[in-house]
């Protein structure tokens, strides 16, 4: 079912809940180790300057997604014409194999192996000839700070015995130090992809369903004061751009008369920038934001939450909380708002946990937001004036 769950105060400035949180949590001061970690994810690697180095034109406040192999960097204001908006789009294509990996070769291995063959080994895996580095690997069985003594053909020799077995699951190898990877990947600039030139936009991917999603941002005409908000969402899937936008929320309500005449209302809250957006299962999220600029000079930040399912094509409201359930709309107070966050709020973290169903880790798939901004005031743009700790968690199995 799907519900909401209220952050849980747990002894520490985080509100973090687990074995080892709380007062008197260990920290860590194994600096090698911490360092290690890190080199596993952040690999450098230089781009040659005269064919890679540059994108189509220069502008900030872009908004960038990875799909596959490939990363999409879309829209943006340049420092020119009076911090114009943009409607460019630059793909990069990645060849690069950052991380070798292989497969265990027939039932794989059993705990206390020292050795053990894969599959096939990845190109250009082989032992360095400098004594100051090694290759090490790592997967399922494999124990910590294990590194390769030799490669006979397709067989691996450790420097230690494995700790478990492996049926087949994939190992990885890599070099330490790391070392920059040669890069030879390429970019393509599609032209003015975007259906509006605007800033501020939120994003997300799927590689799985080979899907790019931009969605709500802002832009400042040259010579204007005041911005223009965008409900607009550009959808690049399979390799092919098209155009979708938030829903407005609509209600009707009884004219001041004797009559029995309505007029049409809208929550025109679907038009923000500086929301935030995942993707999960098949569905994208597009949460929170900031959604006008009123009279009062008072920032509208948001609750709600389009949720995009790619199956049908269709758009809906994500539920709110039962304790909001009584909340107003910002465009007309006589109505309810109840959708959304239990906090309106902008520039904020935004996780999708996608979750095994049965085994180790196995549990309902969730999303949370954390922090962010949630009052403020305009000078042209947000000024925010109040700064979020809450966290709030749905569950969305």
């Amino acid at each position: 079912m799907n519900q909401y769950r209220e952050e849980i105060p747990n002894g520490n400035d985080y509100n973090l809940v687990g074995e080892n949180v709380g007062e008197g949590t260990i920290m860590s001061d194994n600096v090698s180790n911490v360092s290690d970690v890190y080199a596993r994810h952040f690999v450098p690697s230089a781009l040659n300057p005269a064919t890679q180095g540059k994108i189509s034109m220069g502008r900030y406040d872009v908004s960038t997604v990875k799909v596959r192999d490939t990363i999409i960097i879309a829209g943006g204001v340049t420092y020119g014409d009076a911090g114009k908006a943009q409607t460019h789009v630059d793909i990069w294509t990645s060849v690069r194999n950052t991380v070798m990996a292989a497969i265990p070769s027939g039932s794989g291995f059993i705990r206390g192996a020292t050795s053990f063959a894969v599959d096939t080994l990845p190109n250009g895996l082989a032992l360095p000839n400098d004594v100051k580095k090694k290759i090490k690997i790592e997967g399922i069985g494999i124990q910590y700070d294990t590194y390769l003594t030799s490669i006979a053909g397709t067989t691996l020799t450790l420097s230690k015995p494995t700790n478990g077995a492996n049926s087949g699951t994939q190992v990885r190898f890599r070099s330490i130090p790391d070392e920059p990877i040669p890069e030879i990947g390429s970019w393509l600039f599609s032209g003015p992809a975007l259906s509006v030139a605007r800033q501020g936009m939120a994003a997300c991917a799927d590689d799985v369903d080979n899907i790019a999603m931009f969605g709500g941002g802002f832009a400042i005409e040259t010579g204007n004061v005041e911005i223009t908000l965008y409900n607009t969402v550009d959808i690049f899937k399979n390799g092919v751009w098209s155009t979708s936008s938030f829903p407005e929320k609509a209600w009707s309500a009884v004219l001041p008369s004797s009559t029995v005449a309505q007029i049409a209302l809208h929550d025109r809250s679907h038009k923000r920038y500086d929301a935030e957006s995942v993707y999960l299962n098949g569905k994208a999220y597009f949460a929170g934001g900031v959604s006008g600029v009123p009279a009062d000079v008072t920032v509208m930040f948001e609750r709600r939450v389009d949720v995009y399912d790619v199956a049908s094509n269709t758009w809906s409201l994500l539920a709110g909380p039962p304790v909001n359930s009584d909340l107003k709309c910002l465009a007309n107070e006589d109505y309810y708002c109840p959708e959304g966050m239990y906090r309106a709020r902008a520039n904020f973290a935004f996780v999708a946990c996608d979750l095994p169903s049965v085994g180790y880790g196995a549990g309902n798939d969730i999303i949370m937001f954390a922090g962010g901004l949630s009052e403020g005031k305009y000078f042209r743009l947000a000024e925010p004036t109040e700064y979020l700790s809450q966290v709030d968690i749905f569950d969305v199995t």
